[in-house]
């Protein structure tokens, strides 16, 4: 089916693109991600398909043929006429846990790319295989739902919508599909490296069942959707957060609720109020035992401090965590500040946290550490405005649609 795929074969694959008129697509130039890229330029100027297509390459500096590999992908990509961005990791690089850092710089340098960019939605090139390697990895640590759920189809990234249109597809049938463009690929000499984890499943993946283990994620996926409609309906009706990001749950009735339910309730409201992150199970199961102790004190976990008081549990944003620098408001007038605030201002205005010691005087009605992490304007004269209430017409914070449930 897909060796003859014109724009009409694509529809069904890029069903969840319809709306977006431009899109950037990850592209490190195996074959997973050559295919997605050839797809999506057939797809490019359909009807519902998108507009414009930019290629995102990030050059990890890992290995010395790193910035080879980067420059092949754009001539790839200039034969296709679409335009590439090398995007490099700077700095030093991890001695351990090589790959699941590495994957993380990859998804912080292309959705901040695509933020600056005004580009809403990123592709990658996972398949089938890869969801069924990374349940098998999930199984041998636990058996929850949402980590056997596994890869989604969809989710975000610090704001960035993460689309992922080949999940039903298996590698071969996608080399296949290059081949009948005569499109080469590249092969990271890591993918065969048994040193780390997801190497030695894929070499063993072939004693599973592929569909079985993509049958199992997509079960699990659905299960959790099920368990977050219900999610839903408590902190719609339990949660309470204020104009400052301050994030407050009723302790007695969290916890009442059934022990999956009470991680869930946490993981979101850490999620919203953090760095924009899902934490580790682990660190919000000990959240919970500390909760469940009853004292009035506060912890840090993703980026939120978690504040226990006598009724009433505060989560705000740690703002140690949050850069320190200011960005610049564009011509549009506004900007999205740490992922929490949509903030309008003056064009050319910088936009930065208020900071410790704060750059102005707290309100009394704000709690202290929610106030340094709040955005701060400073005009062209330098003048100071706290960008939540300022006051003016012409500049206001409003919160960002994660804190809605």
């Amino acid at each position: 089916m897909l060796a003859a795929s014109g724009p009409a074969a694509l529809s069904g694959i890029f069903d969840g693109l319809t709306g977006f008129s431009r899109v950037a697509v990850a592209v490190s130039g195996g074959s997973d991600s050559m295919a997605l890229l050839r797809m999506v330029t057939a797809w490019r100027g359909q009807e519902n398909g998108p507009r414009d297509v930019v290629a995102l390459t990030v050059d990890h500096g890992l290995r010395s043929e790193s910035a080879d590999e980067a420059a092949q992908v754009g001539l790839w990509c200039k034969l296709l006429d679409v335009p590439h961005q090398i995007l490099q990791w700077r700095g030093d690089k991890p001695t351990s846990g090589i790959q699941a850092k590495a994957r993380t710089m990859r998804y912080d340098l292309m959705t901040e790319w695509c933020r600056e960019a005004r580009v809403p939605v990123l592709l990658t090139g996972h398949t089938a295989d890869d969801q069924a390697e990374t349940v098998l990895m999930r199984q041998k640590r636990t058996s929850t739902d949402r980590s056997i759920a596994a890869i989604w189809p969809e989710n975000e990234w610090r704001g960035i919508k993460l689309l992922r249109p080949l999940l039903a597809l298996r590698r071969e049938q996608l080399r296949d599909y290059l081949k009948g463009f005569a499109q080469g690929w590249l092969d990271d000499p890591s993918n065969a490296n048994c040193d780390f984890e997801r190497v030695r499943i894929r070499n063993a993946l072939a004693q599973h069942d592929v569909l079985e283990l993509q049958a199992k994620a997509e079960a699990a996926q659905s299960r959790v959707r099920s368990a977050d409609a219900e999610l839903h309906d408590w902190l719609t009706q339990h949660m309470a957060v204020d104009d400052y990001a301050v994030l407050r749950l009723p302790g007695r009735l969290l916890a009442a609720q059934p022990v999956a339910r009470r991680l869930d309730i946490l993981s979101w409201s850490v999620t919203a109020a953090g760095d924009g992150q899902c934490p580790e199970r682990a660190s919000v199961e000990a959240i919970t035992t500390w909760l469940a102790e009853g004292r009035e004190s506060r912890r840090t976990v993703n980026g939120a401090i978690v504040s226990a008081r006598r009724h009433v549990i505060e989560i705000m944003r740690e703002p140690a965590r949050i850069p320190g620098r200011f960005m610049v408001v564009p011509e549009l007038g506004h900007l999205t500040f740490d992922g929490r605030f949509k903030v309008a201002a003056p064009q050319g205005a910088g936009v930065g946290a208020m900071g410790i010691p704060p750059l102005l005087k707290r309100p009394k009605d704000v709690p202290a550490l929610a106030f340094s992490a709040l955005p701060v304007v400073k005009l062209a004269d330098g003048q100071l405005v706290s960008a939540v209430k300022s006051g003016r017409p012409d500049i206001s914070a409003t919160l960002c649609e994660r804190f809605s449930p």
